[in-house]
């Protein structure tokens, strides 16, 4: 539900790599064009600090806004940062999201419920005669000519998958399924990777060696921590005193206000490498000594490898830019942290299960596989200690619980062997399976999103991005289908 935006350098990176029409000015229109922002309330924007510029957004489908309520402990954060000469972004959505700034959620300003695909876009439509939504389905492959153009899809009922039933496409089909299941599709398809297809003993129609691979998401790295300071009330006391959550639920169910209208966090930093890093003319140095393919997964096409080295060299750039982040932290109140690893290295894939390839397919994040994403974990979490140790944030007294105060900064093998541990390799931002960028990079699709190899077949969803941009990836593909359609 964080509608935010990555920074102008995020999909300017996009069209570094062959894609004309994919940068900030080219997707800005669909990013305003799918959008209803409504802003805060003068008391809200005066209580809690809001900023924005209606500039920004437009008058969309999709509803966002602010909420009516923030703990008291978020602008102790917020004095936290400013304190940390982090600069205030009045507006990350035009192009600036590096700093720390506000972000709308994807919720609707008067009843408090999401707003999402459904309301916004399907259920305006619903009664078109030509228009039929099959629930309760899966689509399992394409039903392809001997020319390779897509003529229908195989699909079958969840509870029945047996029984399999086609649907024909007199123009195209227009895949949807998201990064993990997309890529699946096309692999039992017979599109994908050679040596996939051959040890799940699926046909191959075309040998697209991209499909499935590329597989970016943002890791994260918890720094656990307490307040010792009472503040009254706080984000435990929601979930812990039943007396405070029965008033919330009840100032929600009346009035649509109170701690229950905060889906999550709205407030955030984004942040560079150069500020977060204690040596990034070290880290500089090491990316550049790297083997491009040293830490990638075996048996790689050349293709794949050349979209990777492709790859790298952009994001050397961006890890030496003030424009590009690659630390996330969201606060809402409480004392703990995540740190999001918003430029990762490694690379992942999704690929058919050889032993079940109709069953769900085998997800390999291959998270921090690189070793220079574990430095940058290790940094995050030193980088959240001297924020922690901000004179305006230890006015609350946090007592750290993890690493622990026994792991000092200066034990990286400590440090390392708690990211190893216990980082998470998922903020639930699958993406880059079916990646937009030429053949020869090892691309699935090109910038007009058709399937290389196969005629009448299209992708939209976040396995098009070729690089993962630095936020929350559901504004970017509503802007991405708004773009297409």
């Amino acid at each position: 539900m964080v509608f935010d935006r990555g920074s102008r350098a995020d999909y300017n990176a996009w069209e570094e790599l062959g894609n004309q029409g994919w940068g900030w000015d080219g997707l800005l229109p669909y990013f305003k064009k799918s959008v209803d922002f409504t802003a805060p309330s003068v008391e809200d924007a005066e209580k809690f600090g809001y900023t924005w510029d209606e500039s920004a957004w437009g008058d969309g489908p999709v509803q966002a806004s602010y909420p009516s309520f923030q703990w008291q402990t978020v602008r102790t954060s917020w004095d936290a940062w400013a304190d940390m000469e982090i600069p205030l972004i009045k507006e990350h959505a035009l192009g600036d999201a590096v700093g720390r700034f506000w972000v709308p959620s994807s919720e609707h300003p008067v009843n408090r419920t999401r707003s999402y695909a459904r309301y916004a876009y399907y259920d305006p439509i619903a009664t078109r005669p030509n228009y039929h939504l099959l629930v309760g389905h899966k689509a399992e492959s394409l039903v392809l000519s001997p020319k390779n153009d897509a003529e229908g899809v195989l699909f079958y009922q969840r509870d029945s998958p047996g029984e399999k039933k086609k649907v024909k496409a007199k123009k195209e089909v227009i895949l949807a399924a998201g990064a993990v299941h997309t890529p699946q599709v096309l692999q039992l398809s017979g599109i994908g990777p050679k040596a996939v297809l051959e040890a799940a003993n699926i046909s191959i129609k075309v040998d697209a060696p991209g499909v499935g691979n590329n597989f970016q998401d943002h890791p994260q790295v918890y720094l656990t921590c307490n307040f010792t300071t009472d503040v009254w009330p706080n984000p435990g006391t929601l979930a812990n005193n039943a007396t405070f959550r029965a008033e919330a639920q009840a100032q929600y169910d009346t009035n649509k206000t109170g701690p229950l209208t905060q889906a999550l966090n709205a407030a955030f930093v984004f942040l560079p490498l150069n500020t977060i890093h204690s040596s990034p003319s070290t880290f500089h140095s090491q990316l550049q000594a790297q083997d491009p393919s040293a830490y990638l997964a075996p048996n790689l096409s050349t293709r794949v490898l050349a979209g990777y080295a492709a790859q790298r060299r952009i994001l050397a750039k961006l890890y030496n830019s003030s424009d590009a982040a690659v630390y996330e932290s969201p606060f809402g109140g409480a004392c703990s942290r995540s740190t999001l690893l918003q430029k990762p290295l490694s690379r992942g894939h999704v690929h058919i299960n050889a032993s079940d390839p109709y069953g769900e397919p085998a997800v390999d994040f291959r998270a921090y596989t690189n070793p220079l994403d574990i430095e940058q974990g290790i940094e995050s979490l030193k980088y959240t200690r001297q924020y922690l140790r901000n004179a305006k944030f230890a006015s609350l007294t946090p007592v750290e619980s993890a690493p622990g105060p026994a792991v000092k900064d200066e034990d990286t093998a400590a440090l390392e062997a708690y990211v190893r541990l216990t980082a998470g390799p998922t903020s639930f931002h699958a993406s880059g399976t079916t990646a937009m960028m030429p053949q020869e990079l090892g691309g699935v699709v090109g910038s007009d999103l058709k399937v290389y190899g196969v005629g009448k077949v299209s992708v939209v969803d976040a396995g098009i991005m070729p690089l993962i941009p630095s936020t929350h990836l559901s504004a970017t593909v509503y802007a991405m289908a708004e773009k297409v359609r």
